[in-house]
């Protein structure tokens, strides 16, 4: 009975769209479950055509997701950029200009304006939370209280904050609680849901399906309003058990960042600051050689720090990144934050079994090399050690096969825009970043193994051109790429005039370089940029990866060898060189340019 009367109410619809506000209480009684994606995947064409309105604090990842899947179904889409409530009226402007099918709104924190809300026009809220769930800090608490699962739901607009009724919501597990970090979570399975239930609601709303109100008697509504989190909320007590401690600073990663006071040597003052990139230590290590209390810093390795925590002492936690709490302080590797004076006194730890951000894993032939720097940006230090690894993996005759993986959320970005920024001489700071990851691509192009670059994060700028130095380069479905230099004003290096035009031609590859264009892996595959798609998401790619590469034939690979070794002769080098000359030519130039500094002054100072 309960379809008779959908089929009535959808005809109704479909004639007129204006119609569908009336009929949200009557469909949503007959439709007992809560509408979720996947009843409707191969109704897209329905979409075709569509006119959709974005409205964004800014073009983040989710936006940018979203738009272009939007666009790869062929549906109408302008974006429109919101920087604060006294903005409605650019809203009120598109809304009236584009005169929109629908209107989503996939990062806005920012209020709606009523003649848009109350307009027959949908307008939908992407919120990161699971159904019922409602606030401004859905995954701080989500991970704060770690959660097992979470979600995105995709709501009407109302006045009440999250609210209004609900169109399609998707629910995930949380397969990374330990490591995981609030923006990680957000870029990675969150943006995969959002995408989802924008199409699901789109679908239902081209079939005349209304949404369903927000009903938290109903069994699958197990969210709940959140109040803000504050700082007292992300402020650390070092006695606290070291899991507990890691989910507060990882519920404030990137933004931001849990609060701790930090114990220093030789009688200097406790300093407070915002910590990030945490990591809990494998092993008490020194816990029982040195005389120490909890948030005392005991140890560093590669610029990061060790602290003791715990409600007897007895735990640690590593910390790669700080802030000071200064209005105009910016995210630095930890032990430039604290000072080398204040850690003459502090053991740096050599080992390579105790917390490394290079890490190796061998299965058989195959040597898969995670490189796991903080927001993907890669400094002189850094450069130098994973071109070290790289060199020492390439001299083993036993790795046949090499495959750079990256870090969790970025594959990488590129040089260390902050460290350059707070350094004394930027110039020449940046001068020295780009030597050294130009050192690490030659590296690669260089050794005497197949090389596979699997983008299990994102990349931009140098980034991308370091994957494209490998032989092949993988990307899974939700892998988004930003191959340009514009945002800083730089030619760019990291060879990438060779390495690009050799993929894309050297027309893409200048509009490529140029423009501010982010490719989905998709897209980057259509124009070969890489070479395969591997999985829906970064989980799924790792547990495909082994199993492909593993499957090759010996053969093959005998082959592909023989191929590289006969192309990769002295000419081949020589002419790699040339390319680097010319480009670091061009950046000389740039590092000293007025537009490059005022450039990185805004990225790193977020203005």
């Amino acid at each position: 009975m309960w379809r008779k009367a959908l089929d009535v109410i959808t005809k109704a619809t479909l004639r007129s769209p204006a119609r569908w506000a009336s009929t949200v209480r009557l469909a949503s009684s007959l439709e007992v479950p809560l509408p979720r994606p996947g009843k409707y995947l191969n109704d897209y064409g329905l979409l075709e055509d569509m006119r959709v309105l974005l409205f964004s604090n800014t073009q983040n990842r989710l936006t940018n997701k979203v738009t272009k899947e939007l666009q790869n179904l062929k549906i109408n889409t302008k974006n429109v950029t919101v920087g604060s409530n006294a903005e409605g009226y650019k809203m009120v402007q598109a809304f009236n200009d584009f005169k929109p099918s629908v209107v989503i709104c996939p990062f806005l924190t920012f209020r709606v304006p009523d003649v848009i809300c109350e307009s027959d026009v949908p307008c939908l809220i992407v919120h990161p939370g699971i159904a019922g769930d409602r606030g401004s800090s859905s995954l701080d608490w989500a991970l704060r209280n770690k959660s097992q699962t979470w979600g995105a739901t995709c709501l009407q607009a109302r006045g009440k904050l999250d609210s209004g009724e609900i169109w399609s919501t998707e629910e995930f597990e949380i397969n990374n609680p330990k490591t995981v970090t609030k923006t990680g979570l957000y870029n990675g399975p969150i943006v995969d849901a959002a995408v989802d239930i924008v199409l699901d609601s789109l679908v239902r709303f081209q079939k005349g399906i209304p949404p369903k109100p927000l009903d938290y008697s109903h069994p699958e509504v197990q969210g709940t309003f959140q109040r803000r989190m504050q700082d007292n909320d992300r402020t650390i007590d070092w006695q606290m058990p070291v899991e507990d401690i890691n989910s507060l600073i990882r519920c404030s990663d990137t933004q931001p960042g849990a609060l701790g006071e930090l114990s220093l040597t030789n009688g200097n003052s406790p300093l407070m600051a915002r910590l990030y990139g945490s990591n809990i230590a494998s092993s008490p290590i020194l816990l029982n050689s040195v005389d120490c209390k909890a948030g005392d810093v005991i140890a560093k390795k590669n610029e990061s720090i060790l602290i003791v925590c715990g409600p007897q002492a007895k735990d640690a936690i590593w910390v790669s990144a700080l802030k000071k709490t200064d209005e105009n302080a910016i995210k630095l590797p930890a032990t430039e934050v604290i000072g080398s004076n204040n850690l003459t006194e502090i053991p740096e730890i050599d080992s390579v079994y105790i917390h490394h951000d290079i890490n190796v894993h061998k299965c058989d032939d195959v040597a898969f090399v995670h490189f796991n720097f903080y927001n993907g940006a890669m400094s002189v230090a850094q450069c130098k050690r994973l071109q070290n690894t790289l060199q020492e993996l390439s001299n083993d005759n036993q790795n046949k096969m090499i495959v750079l993986m990256g870090g969790e959320r970025f594959f990488s970005t590129g040089i260390h825009l902050n460290k350059i920024e707070v350094s004394s001489d930027p110039a020449q700071e940046s001068w020295e970043n780009i030597n050294a990851i130009d050192d690490v691509i030659k590296t690669i192009f260089s050794m005497d193994s197949i090389v596979v670059s699997a983008l299990q994060g994102d990349a931009a700028a140098g980034g991308i051109m370091m994957a494209l130095s490998a032989d092949f380069v993988y990307a899974h479905l939700g892998t988004m790429m930003t191959p340009s230099y514009k945002a800083m004003s730089l030619y760019g290096s990291e060879y990438w005039t060779y390495s690009l035009p050799e993929r894309v031609g050297d027309v893409k590859a200048r509009e490529l370089t140029s423009g501010e264009d982010t490719l989905t892996a998709s897209q980057a595959l259509n124009i070969n940029l890489i070479d395969g798609i591997i999985g829906r998401n970064r989980f799924d790619m790792l547990q495909k990866l082994p199993t492909m590469l593993n499957n090759i034939p010996g053969s093959v690979l005998e082959r592909l060898m023989a191929d590289k070794r006969k192309k990769h002769n002295t000419a081949f080098y020589n002419r790699l060189e040339l390319h680097r000359d010319i480009e670091l030519r061009y950046m000389k130039e740039c590092f000293s340019s007025a537009s490059y500094n005022k450039a990185r002054h805004n990225f790193v100072y977020k203005k």
